[in-house]
């Protein structure tokens, strides 16, 4: 395997590792917000009250803000992967 494949190798894991770690907030940040309206609901509180807005709040915006990095984290992946793939398909056709 040459050095090219290795670096390609090594981001991937990288961004699979950071991937992971957004996937892990983005669980806290829905299981957070589902507490908070369990428990608005069990207070016997309308969930279309004032209480509720911070929550939605919250989902909104750090929801779509973790939505854009895991896309483009995505995106770097598949990039890693397409290199290592045409990297492969040009070894081959050297042999």
């Amino acid at each position: 395997m040459n050095t090219q494949n290795i670096d390609t190798l090594a981001h991937l894991k990288n961004e699979t590792a950071f991937l992971n770690e957004l996937l892990g907030r983005t669980d806290l940040l829905i299981g957070g917000c589902t507490q908070t309206l369990t428990e608005l609901e069990e207070k016997g509180e309308k969930l279309d009250s004032d209480k509720l807005l911070p929550v939605v709040n919250q989902l909104d915006i750090y929801g779509a803000y973790l939505a854009e990095i895991i896309f483009s984290t995505l995106g770097r992946i598949e990039t890693h992967l397409d290199t290592l793939i045409q990297t492969d398909r040009s070894n081959t056709d050297e042999l």
